[in-house]
């Protein structure tokens, strides 16, 4: 038998979390679907089979565009898809996985997370060799944004 951490005496651990509701969560994946699917023309693109540098650029641009202006983007803990539905909210790690899953719910499941002690990037490709830095956007010029991590990551 574990025992209960101090203070914790009859306290009932199942209502810690909140319940999650499937018709909630199944609303706001169907949000965030209409979003990228209205903004991002795959077939402008050429119908890439694998995730081009341009599309996770476009689906990028997409995600920075349908933010609320009106919150200090370096705040921590804006890091899920639900901050980004319900308040239109990201951190740059958020701004990051965002983007991830626009591009696989495009069907693009070669684009994935790399994480680092504090930061994030986008890997895509054939082979998961190419890389993209997302997490940048008004505060960067045009220069900087989607280039490769190695070549930008001396401008961090």
């Amino acid at each position: 038998m574990v025992p209960e951490p101090p203070g914790d005496e009859g306290t009932d651990n199942q209502h810690i979390l909140p319940q999650v509701e499937y018709e909630t969560v199944e609303a706001l994946h169907h949000r965030f679907l209409a979003i990228i699917k209205a903004h991002v023309d795959v077939a402008a693109l050429g119908s890439p089979r694998y995730a081009t540098r341009d599309l996770v650029k476009r689906v990028s641009d997409v995600v920075w565009c349908t933010l609320s202006s009106s919150y200090y983007k370096d705040r921590a803990h804006l890091q899920s898809i639900y901050s980004y539905m319900t308040g239109a909210k990201l951190d740059s790690s958020g701004t990051t996985l965002a983007v991830v899953a626009a591009c696989q719910a495009l069907g693009y499941y070669d684009v994935h997370l790399a994480l680092s002690e504090d930061h994030t990037w986008v890997v895509f490709g054939p082979h998961g060799k190419d890389t993209v830095e997302v997490t940048w956007h008004e505060f960067v010029s045009e220069v900087f944004k989607s280039l490769l991590i190695s070549t930008s990551s001396s401008f961090c």
